[in-house]
């Protein structure tokens, strides 16, 4: 199996810490993705993507490509929330913070 994809999705990233933080705490692979507006389709179209978190001016268009929205976010068209893609492929948009909690909990 190839190498998982996992980092910030957006479109000018220079300014992020996102990459050194996620590496001081494990996660090496976690990367800076920028991408025009018309990669954006074909980039979430992806195989190998594993765990995203969106920045602008991604936080709300990723919505549309996900298979699964979290009531929440929809509810309130969410701009804090991450991409989770689970084992069999299904991405979903979780509420920022709540992708993070066992299944069956809330918040």
């Amino acid at each position: 199996m190839g190498e998982k994809v996992y980092g910030l999705l957006g479109r000018k990233l220079g300014h992020s810490w996102s990459a050194p933080i996620h590496a001081a705490l494990g996660c090496a692979d976690y990367r800076l993705i920028e991408l025009e507006p018309e990669e954006l389709g074909a980039f979430l179209a992806r195989e190998d993507i594993c765990g995203l978190n969106a920045t602008i001016p991604y936080k709300r268009d990723v919505m549309a490509y996900c298979d699964v929205l979290d009531p929440m976010a929809e509810a309130i068209g969410s701009e804090r929330f991450d991409l989770v893609v689970d084992a069999v492929g299904s991405s979903s948009v979780v509420l920022e913070g709540s992708g993070y909690l066992k299944p069956g909990v809330t918040l």
